[in-house]
């Protein structure tokens, strides 16, 4: 799994809250955090590309 932290505030750790969570109900190996420079820049296509070939699940943080 990997999480996209997207730069704001406690944006990271919530989603590995969320990760942490999600590990108790499914077989999920390892989980990743990606850092996205900032919340107003999205990720390039090569950025997206590499998460979605390591990845069989993402979860990304967006909205305030």
């Amino acid at each position: 799994m990997t999480l996209v932290n997207n730069g704001k505030p406690r944006a990271k750790e919530l989603l590995e809250f969320v990760g942490e969570e999600l590990k108790k109900d499914l077989p999920i190996s390892s989980v990743e955090v990606f850092s996205k420079a900032s919340a107003g820049k999205p990720l390039t296509g090569d950025e997206a590309k590499v998460i979605a070939a390591r990845s069989h699940l993402v979860i990304t943080g967006v909205g305030d």
